[in-house]
């Protein structure tokens, strides 16, 4: 071949080259483009756990590599409330973040911590101390003074939205605050980690030590903090007047049994004592509220539960995420231990199928609100991180109709055995076993009975459920 023919083959070899160069180019920039947001969200994910798990090499890593957030208490919509701001001048996702039903408040080192680690990673962050948390009475009130601050720190983000996360009791509140009308179309993402969604079932939980599963009762123990909280919350509850203050002296303070602990002490042993004495002397309304509460018989719960006075039963499903599920507009995330000491899988399970928004990850990382990863157990870990950053990537878009989702069954691993996690775009039900069911993620959770359970890819069957 001549010198005239090897220079064009040379050319042409070169034209083919930068047109596979610019088409590789091109498909990084798209790729680059397309994952993004959740390659954006990781890096977040790992500023905010490095925080809250302080890793021996990452967090140093982390303080040094992201300015320090600027902290500060102030009121918001009349509640105490600490506020966490990126360094810099630039204005972040606004994020509010209620806390559990513990003394501390929003001065718990690990909720100042995850306040730091959000701000690090560029959120306007809100930890309100709303009324009742602390002294674990929960009310109505509770749950308007968190609607009134998620409103304020709505309107003070540059997209004029708002993402609610919380833990235990905290998560709850988020969730009911997320299904208010005057709010919930403002609400970027809800993100709870192990919420109750039945306040009647938790009354029979903490009174009785059971759930109804199948309905028959189940026995499920659970530290004596929380039948406290349940009774402080019931009882302040009730009218104002004689009979509420002589049974709520009655009720130690929510400070006597802190840090909760698993121990054999009743906290309503006084409560007891005065229903058994003078009982008779209260009004019907606190009298039919303090023998439910000191009832220990499952047999005699929906007796008692029914004398409760109309106003008293309606403000038990107003406290309940699960009764107001259809209002929520948001993409919610919630992530549970299969066996959470306070609240049974079960709680987070019926929210993730009374609404096709919820999406539900069960990890053993999790010790109720508080991760403890084991190096043993990675598989569990990846799952809360994937939580972490799901929860991260919705807020930080303020996605308005929030709950979209690529369709499909993922595969996941816990101790070598196989396990699905569904997934479906909201308002279209998945067909299992003939019958629609809502989606959930639930790697360790029940399928629906009759369910056809299928690989990965959806082709060869694993089993019938």
């Amino acid at each position: 071949m001549g010198a005239g023919g090897r220079s064009a083959g040379r050319t042409r070899l070169r034209r083919v080259l930068l047109f596979v160069l610019a088409g590789a180019a091109l498909s990084a920039a798209l790729l680059a483009l397309f994952f993004w947001p959740w390659v954006a969200a990781q890096v977040r994910a790992v500023v905010v756990l490095a925080a809250v798990l302080r890793p021996p090499a990452l967090s140093p890593a982390v303080a040094a590599l992201t300015p320090e957030p600027a902290l500060s208490d102030r009121e918001v919509a009349g509640v105490p409330t600490l506020v966490a701001r990126p360094a810099g001048a630039g204005e972040g996702p606004a994020l509010v973040f209620v806390n559990g039903a513990v003394p501390p408040g929003r001065h718990e080192p690990n909720v100042r911590r995850l306040a730091r680690g959000l701000a690090r990673a560029g959120y306007q962050v809100y930890v309100p101390d709303v009324p009742g948390l602390r002294s674990g009475e929960i009310s109505p009130s509770t749950v308007e003074a968190t609607v009134g601050v998620a409103r304020r720190a709505a309107e003070g983000s540059e997209s004029g939205r708002v993402g609610l996360a919380g833990v235990s009791v905290g998560a709850s509140i988020a969730l009911l605050a997320a299904e208010d009308p005057r709010i919930n179309d403002r609400v970027s993402v809800v993100s709870g980690i192990a919420p109750y969604t039945d306040l009647k079932t938790v009354l029979r939980l903490a009174t009785t030590g059971t759930y109804l599963r199948g309905g028959e009762p189940v026995p499920y123990r659970t530290p004596p903090y929380l039948r406290l909280v349940v009774a402080r919350s019931l009882v302040s509850m009730l009218p104002p007047g004689e009979d509420r203050r002589a049974l709520m002296r009655r009720l130690p303070s929510l400070e006597s049994y802190y840090p909760p602990r698993l121990v054999d002490d009743d906290p309503l042993a006084p409560l007891r004592a005065f229903v058994a004495a003078r009982g008779g002397e209260l009004g019907p309304a606190a009298e039919s509220a303090a023998r439910l509460l000191v009832n220990e018989d499952p047999a005699r719960f929906e007796e008692l539960f029914a004398a409760l006075p109309p106003r008293l039963e309606r403000l038990v499903g107003v406290l309940s995420p699960l009764a107001g599920a259809e209002r929520l507009r948001a993409p919610v995330y919630i992530a549970s231990a299969p066996r959470d000491k306070y609240f049974p899988l079960v709680e987070s399970r019926r929210l993730a199928r009374a609404s096709p928004r919820v999406d539900l990850t069960v990890t053993r990382t999790l010790v109720h609100a508080i991760p403890r990863p084991s190096p043993g157990d990675l598989a569990a870990f990846a799952r809360l991180d994937a939580f972490v950053v799901r929860s991260l990537r919705a807020s930080a878009q303020g996605a308005p109709q929030g709950g979209q989702q690529d369709a499909g069954l993922e595969q996941g691993l816990r101790g070598g055995e196989q396990v699905l996690h569904l997934q479906q775009p909201p308002g279209r039900p998945l067909v299992l076993g003939g019958q629609p069911q809502h989606p959930f993620r639930d790697p360790v959770g029940e399928p629906p009975e009759g369910a056809q359970l299928l690989d990965a890819r959806g082709r060869r069957p694993l089993g019938v459920a």
